[in-house]
């Protein structure tokens, strides 16, 4: 993407703050290709900081035709994708809880 964690942030915050009340969605990935368990914990801090009203979350599958299927090594295990796909729904279901 072309623009950091930090500004990211800062753009969620202004929005909070200009639109009380506003809903905001997200699609994630987990266990995309070389997704090291930085990065993994980077997305669910993440997912945590904003408090996402809704999300789609997903275990990382390799599609033909893809850059990725040209390019790239599906290398994270599926025993790893399936652990941080279900870390990232419990971590957005408590948020969940909290909200309603």
């Amino acid at each position: 993407r072309n623009h950091s964690r930090e500004a990211y942030l800062e753009l969620i915050t202004h929005i909070k703050r200009k639109i009380p009340g506003v809903a905001l969605s997200t699609d994630l990935i987990c266990g995309f290709c070389d997704e090291s368990d930085l990065e993994f914990e980077d997305t669910m801090s993440l997912l945590e900081m904003v408090e996402y009203d809704l999300a789609f979350l997903f275990a990382y599958s390799m599609r033909e035709r893809t850059h990725a299927h040209r390019r790239m090594v599906d290398n994270v295990p599926e025993d790893v994708k399936k652990e941080r796909l279900i870390r990232m729904i419990d971590t957005f279901k408590k948020h969940q809880l909290i909200v309603q």
